[in-house]
């Protein structure tokens, strides 16, 4: 008699196993399949690839190129031009700018030249060229100094437009820049006012005006607002009253008096030629005789 436990039985027989029903795949066909993967992997990643070592390449190229060009002789600055020196060493001026003779043109920047340049206060503006392979031109323009403003004791130097653009040190030829006219009267803050640099600038047209007419040599330029301009000369030492204006028609009454004086040998501390209403009365006078000033007219 075939009871349920049988029949139980025999299905369990007839149900193949799973483990022992899978497909083994051959050897040769596995290896096929995965060249086919690898074959599709490969042509993804070829592209990529590619495009790495050419990020890589290019630039190692470069580099090498650049390191070619800042290497060849063909490209260094011999040729070296500067215009416009009058008291400057050219040699201080290429250390300034830091060019070196030979260098590479392609090492030295022209606006970093220029500005460097201009940071050297006898510098008042630079012009830098280069023209590849191996030229390079600097044109300066620098400061004249022509007074010295007095401000207690600092002196500094005034070029001929008037600004002040250096201070004197002690590295400075200290003796030969004196020798210049002294501004005396203003500050430097005064001087750089809009109201002191008219009045700096009258100064200076003094000091030309005096040049130009062969008078004596000038120690100082006395600038006062209200009295306007007093100049003393170097070897007289005689304080010389202008006033403001007309300065020319002052100097040649000016020349005039020092020919009475010379004439007459007469020993003069000051002379007044400030009279608004007319240049032809001059006040002459001397401190040492307690004279209160006697008047020429001419």
């Amino acid at each position: 008699m075939v009871t349920d436990d049988h029949h139980e039985a025999l299905k369990e027989e007839n149900v193949p196993s799973k483990k022992t029903n899978r497909r083994r795949i051959p050897l040769k066909e596995r290896a096929q399949s995965l060249g086919r993967g690898l074959r599709s992997i490969s042509r993804y990643l070829a592209p990529l690839i590619v495009l790495a070592l050419v990020a890589v390449g290019v630039p190692v190229a470069v580099f090498l190129g650049y390191m070619h060009v800042v290497s060849t002789p063909y490209f260094s600055l011999d040729d070296i031009t500067i215009r416009g020196l009058h008291s400057l060493d050219e040699e201080d001026i290429l250390s300034q700018a830091g060019v070196v003779r030979g260098s590479n043109a392609f090492d030295v920047d022209p606006q970093r030249v220029k500005l460097q340049l201009e940071a050297l206060p006898w510098i008042r503006s630079a012009q830098v060229e280069k023209r590849l392979p191996r030229s390079l031109t600097i044109q300066v323009e620098e400061r004249t100094p022509s007074a010295v403003l007095v401000d207690g004791k600092v002196f500094t130097l005034l070029d001929a437009r008037g600004e002040p653009f250096k201070r004197i040190e002690g590295g400075d030829p200290v003796d030969e820049l004196l020798r210049l006219p002294l501004i005396t009267g203003l500050s430097r803050a005064e001087a750089e006012a809009p109201a002191g640099q008219e009045l700096v600038l009258e100064a200076l047209e003094v000091v030309r005006l005096v040049e130009e007419r062969k008078l004596p040599a000038l120690s100082e330029v006395h600038v006062d607002p209200v009295m306007g301009l007093s100049i003393v000369p170097a070897e007289s030492g005689i304080e010389i009253r202008l006033g403001r204006g007309r300065y020319a028609e002052r100097l040649e009454r000016l020349r005039a008096v020092f020919a009475a004086i010379e004439r007459e040998a007469r020993d003069v501390d000051y002379i007044l030629i400030d009279n608004e209403e007319s240049l032809n009365r001059v006040t002459v006078g001397s401190r040492a005789t307690e004279r209160s000033g006697d008047s020429l007219k001419n």
